[in-house]
């Protein structure tokens, strides 16, 4: 699945649904690495990226299903604040909230880091399904699922961990993702 990271030396990853979405456009598989060639022969410096960051993220909607949001906090290897989001997604149910938030939390992870990413979330239905444990048996979820491994594609590994409720960065993102519910 990764054809250019390995190929090209540098951090551009290119994954089958991309080019599923290129060549109906024209663009071709061999163009596609003359592209990257040209730009690897111009020595274009390639964004920095640290080693290693820590996404805690929650989900959640007012009822079940209900108007929904979802909350997102980055924080660098130790422990330095880099982004935090919350959003309103619309109607849904809290399970489908906390997965829309594990593929915000890897997409703005990915402005930060190739490398590895843990993810905490208090959601263990989510934790548990992405880490193999727990068997998925609806398809709406199953859906999200795949987005969320394509997403993890861009990364050399992606950690899953659940935790409390009580963990002071859930609280944190919880208490956003209310405030982006109340339009505050």
């Amino acid at each position: 699945m990764f054809y250019l990271q390995r190929q090209m030396g540098f951090n551009m990853v290119m994954v089958e649904k991309d080019l599923e979405v290129l060549e109906p456009v024209g663009i071709q598989r061999d163009e596609l690495f003359e592209r990257v060639k040209k730009v690897r022969k111009k020595k274009v410096q390639m964004p920095h990226y640290i080693d290693h960051v820590k996404v805690y993220i929650d989900g959640g909607c007012r009822g079940n299903p209900g108007p929904g949001a979802i909350g997102v906090l980055v924080l660098d290897g130790d422990g330095n604040e880099l982004r935090r989001d919350a959003e309103c997604i619309g109607d849904t149910t809290n399970n489908r909230a906390e997965y829309h938030a594990v593929i915000k939390g890897l997409s703005v992870c990915a402005e930060y880091t190739r490398g590895k990413v843990t993810l905490y979330s208090d959601s263990e239905l989510v934790v548990k399904q992405m880490n193999g444990r727990w068997r998925l048996k609806n398809n709406e979820l199953r859906e999200l699922f795949v987005r969320v491994r394509q997403s993890a594609m861009v990364f050399e590994e992606v950690v899953y961990t659940h935790v409390k409720r009580t963990n002071p960065y859930i609280q944190k993102v919880d208490r956003a993702l209310n405030e982006a519910l109340e339009g505050r």
